[in-house]
């Protein structure tokens, strides 16, 4: 009796509710805020362009999650109906009827139109009248297969396969929306936060060099991205005001794009990393180190000491004072500015500040 699994319905209908229901604790869980993350790199970095420019892309990557959020409150309406609606049927199953194909009828029709829309729902669920849409459609399945008395609906094999696994279906259409936004987390909390901070910095890395290149009339130091708005013939003319809007916007577009990658790109950035990372971990040059040659490797803290953080650890020496003594700690200072924690860490180390 699929009856049997009232408590397990029950318990994701509570979960679906803080999917659906637009509060500050459910929307930072199912979608964090990923879109702070580019406020603080782009306060790190000193681009010379107008704030309207660093406006409009902050704005336009919280509208993108803005959208992702959007689309996990809709996908949580329709899976909380569905399950309202078995719960609904299963209230009314009994000894006389749970063997009954027609009796679970309209529960699989909307079991497999639920598939559907979860699988299309970039297109299915595009704001709130489509999901109205959905439930009225989920009516039309209730009325046409319970009161009709077509029988190609009770004695297709579609129905015939789903009616045998009823259960495991109804388990898998419930937990896997939330498999999926689980997912969908650990993309925007985790894996998002690295690609950006990498693609900002390369960025960064880019439009610096070329800024310079072009200030100099240094081809070579150019990136590509950059030469469409600085011709061959430019580097031969006199020094003189050099506009930078052109090139600012390319930093503005290559910035937005690597703010705004799709699911795709972050998981293909995210096996990349770990895939370059295992290389090297098992290179020889990495594991062929013997006596004779521990000598010629230096200190892990010497590649540290190119890194000056006296500024920095001045800062955190007043930040820590207005901190209360839970949050008072050289992590949290360091995730908050931005700072590489185990770099800082090293450098207090090496120095050895009075007041550490």
């Amino acid at each position: 009796m699929i009856s049997d699994l009232s408590s397990f319905v029950e318990f994701f209908a509570a979960v679906y509710v803080t999917m659906a229901v637009n509060n500050d604790f459910c929307s930072n869980f199912w979608t964090p805020q990923y879109y702070k993350e580019m406020e603080i790199l782009l306060s790190k970095y000193h681009f010379s362009w107008s704030s309207s420019m660093s406006n409009e892309l902050n704005e336009t990557i919280k509208q993108n999650y803005t959208k992702v959020q959007k689309n996990a409150r809709l996908k949580g309406t329709i899976l909380l109906i569905l399950c309202i609606f078995l719960l609904i049927s299963m209230g009314f199953e009994n000894e006389d009827n749970y063997k009954d194909i027609t009796y679970h009828t309209p529960i699989l029709y909307c079991i497999l139109f639920t598939f559907i829309v979860l699988i299309f729902s970039k297109f299915l669920l595009k704001n709130w009248r489509y999901v109205l849409g959905v439930i009225a459609i989920y009516v039309i399945i209730f009325i046409l297969t319970k009161f009709s008395h077509w029988e190609y609906f009770n004695q297709n094999k579609i129905i015939e396969w789903m009616f045998g696994y009823r259960k495991y279906l109804l388990i898998l259409i419930i937990i896997l929306p939330i498999c999926h936004q689980i997912y969908i987390y650990w993309i925007y909390s985790s894996i998002y936060k690295g690609y950006l901070k990498h693609r900002t910095n390369e960025e960064n890395r880019k439009y610096v060099s070329s800024m310079e290149g072009i200030k100099n009339r240094q081809k070579n130091k150019v990136d590509k991205i950059y030469l469409d708005k600085w011709t061959d013939s430019k580097f031969h003319q006199p020094s003189g005001d050099i506009t930078i809007t052109d090139f600012n916007d390319v930093l503005f577009n290559q910035l937005l794009k690597s703010a705004t990658p799709t699911q795709f790109d972050l998981l293909k950035s995210w096996i990349k990393f770990k895939f370059s990372k295992l290389c090297k971990k098992n290179s020889p040059q990495n594991s062929d180190i013997t006596d004779n040659n521990l000598q010629y490797i230096k200190s892990p803290l010497s590649k540290y000491k190119k890194q000056d953080y006296s500024n920095e650890y001045k800062d955190y020496s007043i930040w820590k004072k207005k901190q209360s003594p839970v949050k008072r700690n050289l992590k949290s200072f360091c995730n908050e500015r931005n700072i590489i924690y185990e770099d800082m860490l090293h450098w207090i180390k090496d120095k050895k500040p009075n007041n550490y």
